[in-house]
């Protein structure tokens, strides 16, 4: 979705630029910057979720790194396996 979408939505909801940044935690300009694609945000991107009822990759279909796991997640998944690894092996 596009800038003017994405306000669209949360209007729908009888939301502003202004409640959403309150909601989420940060300025509102930060929330119009993300949904302009100025600057990312995970944390906005998961509110606006959130706060439309969207799935982020309906919001942000460009974005896919709002879609993929994060640094821990994937840090996470390596810690499983090895230990899985280890545990086959004793």
């Amino acid at each position: 979705m596009n800038y003017e979408s994405i306000h669209t939505a949360l209007k729908s909801n009888d939301l502003n630029w202004c409640v959403a940044a309150t909601a989420i935690g940060c300025s509102p300009a930060l929330v119009m910057n993300v949904c302009a694609r100025r600057t990312t945000s995970r944390k906005v991107a998961n509110g606006l979720s959130a706060l439309t009822g969207l799935s982020v990759s309906e919001l942000f279909p460009d974005q896919p790194q709002y879609t993929e796991h994060g640094p821990s997640e994937a840090r996470a998944s390596k810690v499983e396996k090895a230990r899985l690894l280890l545990s086959k092996s004793a």
